[in-house]
């Protein structure tokens, strides 16, 4: 399947796993951080992940890819010659995410889990207080809820 076809439809994004709330659930031994990137849609046509592992007593990135996605690693040429630059500097996560960025890549880490009431409302309130809006936060989630409704 060409390239074009595979990935039509997707966006490239990554998760980074420490800025997720999912990370208390942890990660496989020998495992500190991971991002996970590739082509995402209603699933993902092309997977990767950058893990920082323990080797020779010190952390250092590993890019791991699976074979479903190798044609997708080869389309990130920018990211690739941007990664080149940085050969043997032992960049961290964050600094790994700011390439992305960079070159393309929106972050979809989930930071709150949108199931749980509580985070529910802290991302609302975020949302409130981004928007600019001169209303309350009460105000405002009302009409947010009838603009969902398609009532304002």
């Amino acid at each position: 399947m060409s390239e074009s076809n595979k990935h039509e439809g997707t966006k490239r994004g990554f998760y980074h796993f420490q800025g997720a709330f999912y990370r208390q659930w942890g990660l496989p031994d020998g495992v500190r951080d991971q991002v996970m990137f590739g082509y995402y849609g209603s699933g993902t046509s092309g997977e990767m992940a950058m893990r920082w592992i323990e080797l020779g007593g010190r952390v250092v990135p590993r890019l791991e890819v699976y074979d479903d996605a190798w044609d997708a690693l080869a389309t990130f040429t920018e990211l690739l010659r941007v990664m080149a630059l940085s050969d043997g500097q032992n960049i961290t996560p964050a600094t790994f995410c700011s390439l992305l960025l960079s070159c393309g890549f929106e972050d979809m880490t989930q930071r709150t889990n949108l199931d749980a009431p509580r985070d529910r409302e802290a991302a609302l309130r975020i949302k409130w207080q981004t928007s600019g809006s001169d209303e309350t936060f009460e105000a405002w989630l009302i009409g947010e809820v009838l603009k969902a409704r398609g009532e304002r």
